[in-house]
């Protein structure tokens, strides 16, 4: 267990070394550098940006401009936090902004098409059908609380790596957190789904 987890954290500061030399190489021009870098972030972040959007074209868009202010803010990368971190504190930047520019058609989900997200008997398609209501429901949620949730269940950060994100106390995160999680369960219960499968444990 404890090799695991020894060798875990060895591969982690590898991946953190390898993050800040291509960065560092992309400041000085390093173009294979900077493919690689995108090569390495661009899937997850267009997946991140996907689900806050809702928009695949506002998606693509914003990726562009993320790795656009990647490259050309590379130089002035302060090492406070892991480069995956900075990436993604500038895709919620980029993507709060586009939110304001064009008001997310998403928004106008009624809570009747959540209930017929699509229902049927097989007994293995149930977890399916249940994530399905639930990314449907995160629609509903405010952007900033629904980043909170993105962040935390499906990119697997914990607290601190999302306060260094959003750029707020982790006090706050937490209180975004625990907001997002009694409003999703309120509007999966109006939709009759009586749980789902979310947790509360500290990160």
């Amino acid at each position: 267990m404890l090799s695991k987890i020894l060798a875990t954290a060895s591969e982690r500061n590898l991946l953190l070394e390898g993050d800040q030399n291509l960065l560092k190489a992309i400041s000085k021009g390093d173009q294979n550098a900077f493919a690689d870098l995108y090569k390495q972030y661009q899937q997850q972040v267009y997946g991140y940006l996907l689900r806050i959007l809702q928009d695949e074209a506002g998606a693509e868009d914003v990726l562009q401009e993320v790795f656009l202010a990647v490259w050309q803010g590379s130089g002035k990368f302060k090492h406070r936090s892991s480069v995956k971190t900075w990436i993604y504190r500038i895709a919620y930047k980029r993507s709060i902004s586009w939110l304001r520019r064009y008001q997310q058609k998403s928004s106008s989900i009624q809570l009747d098409e959540i209930v017929d997200a699509g229902v049927g008997p097989e007994e293995t398609a149930i977890s399916t059908i249940r994530i399905a209501h639930l990314k449907r429901a995160m629609v509903c949620l405010p952007p900033k609380h629904r980043a909170v949730l993105e962040l935390a269940f499906t990119q697997e950060m914990s607290y601190l790596e999302i306060a260094e994100i959003l750029n707020c106390p982790i006090g706050t995160v937490k209180s975004r957190m625990s907001y997002a999680i009694r409003n999703l369960s309120q509007i999966l219960l109006k939709a009759g789904i009586d749980h789902w499968e979310g947790s509360g444990e500290e990160k």
